[in-house]
């Protein structure tokens, strides 16, 4: 079997080679080159029959992974990233979502119903500003992908998306992270199950976000699933650190896409963990990765006195797609739980914990909090969200603000708010 990064490679030299109408590489057997999906017996059959997915997501570059993923891979990729727009648009729409469990377990709500916590998240200017932009956040990645950006020609080219792929980025882009090779017998994947890099890692064409083979082979305990086949079937909280969905992935990988309109990078972080409830201290630095690692970053300061948020929450990505899988299932299993009390030591054996924790993070150079580390999100409000009123004496009036949608890289969004907009014939707009 040919190495999929050496794939990738032949790929390029017979496109170079052979006319443009040759069959140069393998394209999904249930999809039409137009981007309709046709009838077949792929899993996707009866899910979303007829699925234009190029048009439902203008956001999203579909023909290199057309061209390296294998017809069932592909066939994956489209539902999951159906399934995660919904997942997380269900969530971004539910009103006062920073009341919710999902809510409170991966950032911690205000401690009063109403008055201003002076610890919470409307407490101070600085605290203000990361809830406006983890605000600012879910709102992008609700909408960018299924709106996009088109550029001042008025095209939606491939620099205005980010694309998919199954194989690793050409040299001289930064190296993949993917463990390209199955694991023998009795071993583990030790990679992630998708990265994403930026522009300036991959030849400067743009965001890309790469399916490793462990996205779609890994049957262990911490194997990835359908967000619609994991909640077939009843589920209780206590077995929630197992229900990693593809939807899963991808909306971490979302949140990784600064193209989306984040002000700041989403990064992955590393801590050192104090122990949280009946969750023990991790005893050294650990990736903030997974169920457990997320609640217990963001409750870290809740064992404090005064107790207080941890506004690095809004600078993880996982905490962010942990907090949409999280909402999903509250609704889907009719979970009562407020999302504060973590059942993960009493129901979880020591050796699951270790295949749980098994899936590194998909970013090669990521951050370690320490002591006087200043988030990026704290570094300012984004323009484009506003409604907050002067001065600030009760949560309810606090919250009534609105994010508009970027469409495009914050920085490029700010240039152009700066110099104008004009219309796709090349009108001034005001």
């Amino acid at each position: 079997m040919i190495p999929r990064p050496v794939l990738g490679l032949l790929y390029v030299f017979l496109a170079a080679a052979l006319p443009t109408n040759a069959a140069v590489a393998r394209k999904p057997a249930s999809y039409r080159t137009d981007g309709v999906r046709r009838s077949s017996n792929s899993s996707l059959s009866n899910r979303a029959p007829d699925f234009d997915y190029k048009t439902a997501f203008p956001g999203i570059h579909w023909d290199i992974a057309e061209t390296t993923c294998e017809p069932d891979e592909f066939d994956i990729i489209v539902e999951a990233t159906r399934m995660a727009n919904e997942m997380i648009n269900y969530f971004e729409k539910t009103d006062r979502y920073d009341k919710t469990p999902a809510w409170h377990r991966y950032f911690v709500k205000d401690e009063s119903l109403y008055f201003i916590h002076p610890n919470g998240w409307h407490g101070n200017e600085f605290t203000q500003s990361v809830y406006l932009n983890i605000r600012n956040n879910i709102r992008q990645a609700a909408a960018f992908p299924t709106t996009g950006k088109r550029n001042k020609a008025g095209h939606q080219g491939r620099r205005q998306k980010v694309a998919y792929s199954c194989t690793a980025p050409l040299p001289p882009a930064t190296p993949n992270s993917c463990q390209w090779d199955e694991p023998g017998p009795g071993q583990r994947w030790t990679g992630p199950s998708a990265t994403t890099s930026r522009p300036a890692q991959n030849n400067d064409e743009g965001w890309l976000i790469v399916f490793c083979p462990r996205f779609f082979k890994d049957r262990s305990l911490n194997g990835l699933r359908y967000l619609n086949d994991i909640t077939k079937e009843p589920k209780s909280e206590s077995s929630l650190p197992t229900l990693r969905s593809y939807e899963y992935v991808i909306a971490h990988e979302w949140m990784h896409t600064s193209l989306f309109g984040f002000k700041d990078f989403i990064d992955d972080l590393k801590a050192d963990l104090p122990a949280v409830g009946n969750v023990p201290a991790t005893g050294g630095v650990v990736s903030v990765y997974g169920d457990r690692y997320c609640h217990q970053f963001a409750w870290e300061n809740q064992v404090s006195n005064p107790r207080k948020i941890n506004i690095f929450a809004g600078d993880n990505a996982d905490n962010y797609a942990w907090m949409y899988q999280y909402h999903w299932y509250a609704r889907a299993f009719g979970w009562t739980s407020d999302g504060s009390v973590s059942k993960f030591a009493a129901n979880i054996s020591k050796a699951q914990d270790d295949e749980l924790d098994s899936d590194p993070l998909d970013n090669i150079d990521p951050v370690t909090v320490t002591d006087g580390w200043t988030p990026p999100q704290a570094s300012s409000t984004p323009i484009n969200c506003h409604g907050w009123p002067e001065p600030l004496f009760v949560v309810e009036l606090a919250d009534d603000i609105q994010c508009a949608y970027v469409g495009e890289e914050y920085d490029q969004f700010v240039e152009d708010v700066k110099t104008g907009f004009k219309s796709v014939g090349g009108c001034d707009l005001s």
